[in-house]
């Protein structure tokens, strides 16, 4: 959102937003925050964000009391805060689908080791467009 906002304010503002895996899911809850914004992309995006939390569930505690942690996803390292953890249990999904008024492209691998790809389905059906898998 601060990168529309700086867009906006000294270029033109965004008309598209991409995000990819959690960043797919960030991208549709931006995207229907930003007003200029008129059509959203994914890539492996997760329908529930709340449920990467399984992929450091032995992380949680420590990320809770110290305000963050090291983890390792497919061989990458990443600092997950606790913003990333309360932004996760306050956004919901199927709310912001269901109201979203803007055009959405909705796109997975099948082969995908992280993210299922019954999240494509779950997000298209939540915004009200057929699937096609």
């Amino acid at each position: 959102m601060a990168a529309a906002d700086f867009l906006e304010k000294h270029r033109d503002a965004p008309t598209l937003i991409i995000g990819h895996s959690p960043g797919g899911a960030a991208s549709i809850f931006a995207g229907n925050q930003i007003h200029s914004i008129q059509a959203i992309a994914t890539v492996a995006a997760l329908s529930d964000p709340e449920h990467v939390t399984h992929l450091f569930s032995d992380k949680v505690i420590e990320i809770e009391s110290e305000g963050k942690a090291v983890i390792q996803i497919d061989g990458r390292q990443f600092t997950i805060k606790k913003q990333f953890l309360d932004d996760l249990r306050d956004h919901k999904m199927l709310e912001v689908l269901s109201k979203s008024n803007k055009a959405i492209l909705v796109l997975h691998s099948p082969k995908d080791r992280i993210v299922e790809i019954e999240n494509t389905a779950k997000i298209t059906f939540m915004h009200g467009i057929p699937s096609r898998l």
